[in-house]
């Protein structure tokens, strides 16, 4: 039982992380020169990595820990679309700049 509420915890830790970490990118209006393309950037690779095995985890666990299960899966589901989004608009831009 301390083993799925440690990953529910690390779940949204993720998304939260995430989150602050995309909304701060997405504010800043003086990006660097040196962009390496998005799907070489191995942080949003390892984070989408955690979030699916995070989701897979809370799949698989039966106990509904009063609903929160299912909140946890439906937030790591955001946060993945925001990721995938994040990577497109970031390829986006780097085609338009050619």
């Amino acid at each position: 039982m301390k083993k799925k509420v440690a990953i529910i915890l690390g779940a949204v830790a993720i998304v939260g992380g995430l989150a602050l970490a995309l909304g701060a990118y997405a504010q800043n209006t003086n990006p660097p020169a040196h962009h390496e393309p998005a799907v070489s950037h191995s942080p949003i690779r390892t984070a989408m990595i955690r979030l699916r095995e995070a989701r897979a985890e809370l799949e698989s666990t039966k106990q509904d820990y009063g609903g929160h299960r299912v909140l946890a899966i439906k937030a790591i589901d955001t946060a993945i679309d925001e990721v995938r989004q994040a990577v497109q608009s970031e390829k986006n831009e780097k085609s338009e700049k050619k």
